[in-house]
C-alpha cells in the first residue's frame, strides 16, 4: 500500500524475477545481509516512453513507492534493498539506466539513484559466479563501475 501525504491511494505489485540475499562474512552478523530484487531483462519491455506502453517505467514507479514506504523493508524484515536489473547487453544496460536516471530526475527524486543497479551478461557470468562481485554494475546518472558490496579497507578489515 502506499500513501501520498497520509491519504490512501493504492496498492503497489511488486513482481521482481527474484529476491536473494548475499552475506558478507566479513563482517559482523546484524550488518552482514545485502538483499536484492533481480529484474531480468530480454529486452523486451521498450525504455523509451510511446503511448499505451510505458512498461519498465512503471516498473521503476512500483519500486519508488515500495521503497518510499518502507515495504521493501517491512515485507521482506530487512534494512535496505537493492534492485539489480540484469540485461542481455551492455548497449541495454546503459539505455535502462539512463531511463531510469531521466525518471528520477523528471520526478526529482535523485535520492532513489543508490537503490538501482544495473548490468549485463557481458559484465557478469552466470557460469562464474563470483564475478557479481566485481565492479560490473552501473547506478543511474553514473557510468562509473559498482559492486553489489563496498570494499572494505585494510583499516576495516584488521578490526575484523
Amino acid at each position: 500500500y502506499f500513501l501520498d501525504n497520509k491519504r490512501f491511494l493504492g496498492k503497489v505489485a511488486i513482481q521482481p524475477d527474484a529476491f536473494f540475499q548475499l552475506k558478507d562474512t566479513r563482517l559482523p552478523n546484524g550488518q552482514n545481509r545485502r538483499s536484492f530484487f533481480l529484474e531480468a531483462d530480454r529486452s523486451t519491455m521498450p525504455t523509451q516512453p510511446r503511448p499505451g506502453s510505458q512498461r519498465f517505467r512503471d516498473k521503476i514507479d512500483r519500486y519508488r513507492w515500495f521503497i518510499d514506504c518502507g515495504r521493501a523493508f517491512e515485507r521482506h524484515g530487512v534494512r535496505s534493498i537493492r534492485i539489480v536489473t540484469l540485461t542481455i547487453t551492455q548497449a541495454r544496460r546503459d539505455n535502462l539506466a539512463a531511463d531510469t536516471d531521466a525518471f528520477l530526475v523528471e520526478n526529482s527524486l535523485t535520492r532513489l539513484r543508490k537503490f538501482f543497479l544495473f548490468g549485463s551478461l557481458r559484465d557478469v557470468s552466470l557460469s562464474e559466479p563470483l564475478t557479481i562481485l566485481e565492479p560490473a554494475f552501473r547506478r543511474p546518472g553514473d557510468a562509473s563501475a559498482h559492486r553489489l558490496f563496498p570494499v572494505l579497507s585494510d583499516e576495516g578489515m584488521s578490526r575484523l
